[in-house]
């Protein structure tokens, strides 16, 4: 009877171990979808013919006018072929220049970033100032 019991637990135990392996390696390939910049690595740069950031995001003069400034936050992930997805909005001073942003920054095209030679996809962040000066 003994003997049954310590079975039906070392039975209970691996199979328990089996469903935690199993959650552990699904965490573990969803955090591999993100590379990180290491040392043999290089971050996403804005292709050359894009120009600056205050070309690629007007500053409309009504704003300017009204008084409208400010520095806008935004973070992205850049893909192995430069592509901008998963925008997000870190920081705005207002709603309309996060407007601006979020409407243009999708367009814009980076040289992807790379880990060991290889193209990888890289969660980065800018910041867009929108000076009235």
């Amino acid at each position: 009877m003994l003997i049954n019991k310590i079975k039906i637990v070392a039975f209970s135990f691996v199979l328990v171990s089996f469903v935690f392996a199993d959650m552990e390696t699904k965490s573990l390939d969803l955090a591999s979808d993100y590379v990180y910049i290491v040392k043999d690595s290089k971050e996403p740069k804005l292709k050359k013919g894009h120009g600056s950031l205050s070309d690629f995001f007007p500053y409309p003069k009504s704003l300017k006018q009204s008084g409208i400034s400010g520095q806008v936050i935004v973070e992205f992930d850049v893909t192995p072929i430069g592509r901008v997805t998963n925008s997000k909005l870190i920081q705005s001073p207002s709603k309309e220049l996060s407007e601006i942003v979020l409407s243009r920054i999708e367009f814009m095209e980076f040289e992807p970033g790379t880990q060991n030679g290889k193209k990888v996809r890289v969660r980065h962040r800018i910041p867009i100032t929108f000076d009235i000066n």
